[in-house]
């Protein structure tokens, strides 16, 4: 089959060729055969969930963040833990602190 010529807006002629795929090329491979919309629609539903769950198990980025959330709020709770125990020893100190200037003061 000859190539088919076609023009572009530069007004140079640009062979193009169209592929054909022969009738009994296609038979021979059934990949190539149509099949109806709906046998269509469901093979590739029948697919696409397997596919999905491959990329959601090879998927590190979600486990990463989860990672970093867990550690983020331990470190969080330690400090928090820490503060609210030591609240109350560093209040004695500055309640201690303030009565020795009054009673330095007073002298």
């Amino acid at each position: 089959m000859p190539p088919s010529r076609e023009r572009c807006s530069t007004s140079l002629t640009i062979p193009v060729k169209r592929a054909t795929i022969p009738l009994s090329y296609a038979s021979a491979h059934p990949k190539l055969k149509r099949t109806p919309k709906n046998q269509r629609d469901r093979d590739s539903e029948e697919h696409a969930m397997p596919t999905l769950m491959t990329r959601f198990m090879k998927n590190r980025a979600g486990s990463t963040a989860i990672e970093y959330a867990l550690i983020g709020t331990l470190v969080s709770i330690a400090i928090i833990s820490g503060v609210a125990l030591m609240a109350g020893s560093v209040g004695d100190k500055f309640n201690e602190t303030a009565r020795q200037f009054e009673q330095a003061t007073n002298r």
